[in-house]
This record gives structure tokens, sequence and C-alpha cells, in this order.
């Protein structure tokens, strides 16, 4: 009987030491404890971002000083001292097409933003996570993220596609650099 725990203990010993390499380190380790700013607004709900980029829930504004306080090769968690709340930010690779170093990329700057190329409407719009027609595709980047890559592959697209939520799909027509058309916003 003894000889069976001990096979059964050196079975899920070996099963954690493979699930442990499996998951790797964090690509993004060395910044773990560092404060930097969101260089986007994002939305989370119930403390956790998709990267499928809904604009459900809770805002964190672009420009927002925030800390990395953990990662692994799928998440970022930070605190985000302004509303006193950690967020986890969960990567959908399928949706997004980057790895948690990419989106790392994508959402934090050791600096903030600067918004003083825009005219006043458009920083407020960018400032409150609002896109409006006659926007510029960057000011759309700003004020809403990146659109998730499986349905936009290209920001060269005229067309980028955007969820409110699993259910309301919201579109951003371009003409050329401009906001022309908005779907669902």
């Amino acid at each position: 009987m003894q000889i069976g725990v001990l096979k059964r203990l050196f079975a899920f010993t070996a099963l954690i030491v493979v699930l442990g390499a499996c998951a790797g380190g964090s690509p993004i380790q060395q910044y773990e404890g560092t404060t930097v700013y969101t260089q986007t607004n994002l939305w989370f709900d119930s403390n956790r971002h998709m990267t499928t980029n809904y604009s459900a829930g809770y805002r964190v504004p672009i420009n927002t000083r925030v800390e990395i306080l953990d990662s692994n090769r799928n998440a970022i968690v930070l605190r985000v001292p302004d509303l006193d709340r950690n967020v986890r930010i969960e990567n959908a690779a399928n949706h997004t097409q980057e790895d948690i170093a990419g989106i790392y990329d994508r959402y934090f700057g050791n600096s903030q933003v600067d918004l003083s190329r825009f005219d006043s409407d458009t920083r407020e719009a960018i400032e409150n996570g609002r896109v409006k027609e006659g926007m510029s595709r960057d000011a759309v980047l700003l004020a809403r993220g990146y659109p998730p890559s499986h349905q936009t592959p290209s920001l060269d697209q005229n067309v980028w596609t955007y969820w409110r939520n699993r259910f309301v799909r919201q579109t951003v027509t371009f003409s050329g650099d401009r906001a022309t058309e908005l779907v669902g916003f």
C-alpha cells in the first residue's frame, strides 16, 4: 500500500513540474513592480479586461498611472490607484494575434500620451473613451484601443470592427484618415 501512495505522489509531482515548465516565465517580467501609463482607454468588468476589447463596465482612462503587479504568458495584473482596484488583462491571442509582450506595448508606456496635437473636442472625446465622426485613425486608437485582429487584421483597412460586449458589434468606417461612419456606438 505504501508503494502505491508513493507512485501516485511521484506521478502528481511529475505532473506539477511538467505543467510548471509548460507555463514558462513571463516575457515581460522585467516590468513587474514598475509604474507606467495607459496608452489607450480600456474597460474592465469584474476586475477583468479581455483583449477582445469590449467597452463594457468600468473605464481606465488614457494616461492613467498604473503599477504592473504580476504577469505571465497570458495575462497582466495591474493596480489602478485612482480606482483603488486591481485589474487582470487577459490576452485572447486568437483575437489579438499578439503575445503578452505585444499587448504590454499596446497598453502601456513610460510617459503619458501627448494629446495636445488634437483639437479640444477630439481631446475631450479621447479622454472620455468616445469615438466620433471626423476623428483620425490615431485618435480612434487612443479613444477606443486596438480593434481585435481576427476581424480587423490591418489598421490600414477602411472598416474597423469592435464590440461593446459579446453581442453588440461596432464598426468605424474611414475615408482616408478620417472616421466617416459609426455603427453601434
